[in-house]
């Protein structure tokens, strides 16, 4: 499950990445559009072809959704399907496109940079390769052989030797029942752990991996998607950043009530003062300004803190060595 998690984020993120590589000029739009419409398509076959690898002989192709793929040509479509590795060809179909797209220049963005994308393609059919190791390489035929007549051996053993050994006949089936059953509940659960790739009720929802996958590629095109949240600082922001100080100062002191609370009056006033100062450059359109009041303010936080930790350190065991009146 690990190994097809991170096939699916290398994927995921490296369709986030192209998609946000699009030249932005609006002359070119609709083939940035297509380049998009394309990408997602190609990535979907390749998941989708990724765990049809991977999943069993008695799963059927068309179990798992695919985003459509009525766009590309029968060809193509009919050159995957003779394919030995379809993985590999739908993977191949992916980084030409993105070789084309650079030199076309829909892809706006230094190669050393783009280079990531294909970093991260290339971990991801890592990661299915080594997901294909523990599908098709079995457990060695001699050692399955011999831990199943080992266990056969102590089946027929055990209730002999527990029947001359406990007196009572009642601990002697006890003894039998609980240790024959907890060793052959040793032996089945790995093999049921072995192959999770099939339609058990234990074994991955391979076909929700697919579905998720999907929505996340179609998430990602929206125009929603693609524009960055614009952020105006305002006054309300400042006071919240401002009182989470104060709380996040008594949380990590706890102790400092018991050290003197002249410390959290100087703090309350300091935090106020900053506040105060943070939206009135807020109000004057000093942006920066403020942004510097409350960096300042969270190094005071934690100068604060460790001048508590220093002050408590210091009264609290001089009360406890005063002497008794």
């Amino acid at each position: 499950a690990t190994l097809i998690y991170q096939i699916a984020g290398e994927w995921t993120n490296c369709v986030s990445n192209l998609i946000s590589f699009c030249t932005e000029e609006k002359s070119r739009q609709v083939d940035v559009k297509t380049f998009q419409e394309t990408l997602i398509r190609l990535m979907s076959l390749g998941y989708y072809c990724a765990l049809q690898q991977i999943a069993d002989a008695e799963m059927i192709d068309n179990t798992m959704e695919l985003i459509d793929v009525e766009g590309f040509d029968p060809d193509s479509l009919q050159h995957l399907g003779a394919s030995p590795d379809r993985v590999e060809t739908a993977l191949h179909w992916v980084q030409k496109l993105i070789v084309r797209s650079h030199r076309n220049g829909l892809l706006d963005i230094p190669p050393p940079i783009l280079t990531r994308s294909f970093q991260e393609l290339s971990h991801g059919i890592v990661n299915l390769n080594n997901v294909r190791k523990i599908k098709e390489v079995p457990i060695p035929f001699p050692y399955a052989q011999m831990v199943s007549w080992m266990l056969l051996v102590h089946w027929i053993v055990t209730p002999l030797i527990a029947s001359q050994s406990v007196e009572h006949w009642a601990w002697a089936s006890a003894m039998v029942f609980f240790v024959s059953t907890a060793l052959w509940c040793l032996f089945y659960i790995p093999l049921e752990l072995d192959q999770p790739f099939g339609d058990d009720h234990n074994d991955l929802a391979l076909e929700d991996m697919q579905k998720e996958f999907n929505a996340v590629l179609l998430f990602l095109i929206e125009p929603s998607s693609g524009k960055v949240p614009e952020f105006t600082p305002h006054r309300t922001a400042h006071r919240l950043t401002v009182s989470m100080a104060k709380i996040s100062i008594r949380e990590r002191c706890p102790s400092l009530g018991h050290a003197n609370s002249r410390y959290l009056v100087a703090f309350d006033a300091a935090t106020d003062a900053a506040a105060a100062a943070a939206a009135a450059a807020a109000e004057t359109g000093s942006a920066n300004l403020a942004m510097e009041f409350m960096l300042d303010l969270g190094y005071f936080t934690n100068l604060c803190a460790s001048c508590a930790t220093v002050a408590t350190a210091a009264v609290v065991p001089h009360r406890a060595r005063a002497p008794k009146t």
